[in-house]
């Protein structure tokens, strides 16, 4: 069975949030980029390695860490996923998405 991590997002354009995922304290930043009018995403350990750098967040479109994650033991993803009967659009969010963070 695959372990999951369910985030909430902050309806803010930018701002970092810490989550643990499998005994790990991750760093994710998220920035509203105004001329692509996209959500961008970075994830970071505690320790600042960087696990993804700087990637447009598309609905359902998943985004794998980067080797520095599997040669740590965490392999890893996250993806953006539509609430059923959310509301609000990509820049208002946090009523609209969550972010799932899942094995690989």
């Amino acid at each position: 069975m695959s372990y999951f991590k369910v985030v909430k997002l902050n309806k803010s354009l930018s701002y970092n949030t810490t989550v643990s995922f499998k005994n790990v304290r991750l760093k994710l930043s998220f920035t509203w980029n105004e001329r692509l009018g996209a959500r961008v995403v970075s994830v970071s350990d505690v320790s600042g390695d960087v696990l993804v750098r700087s990637k447009l967040l598309f609905p359902e479109t998943e985004i794998k860490f980067s080797s520095n994650a599997k040669l740590k033991g965490y392999d890893a993803s996250i993806t953006l996923f539509r609430i059923p009967d959310g509301y609000g659009d990509i820049k208002d969010w946090s009523n609209k998405y969550v972010l799932i963070i899942s094995e690989v």
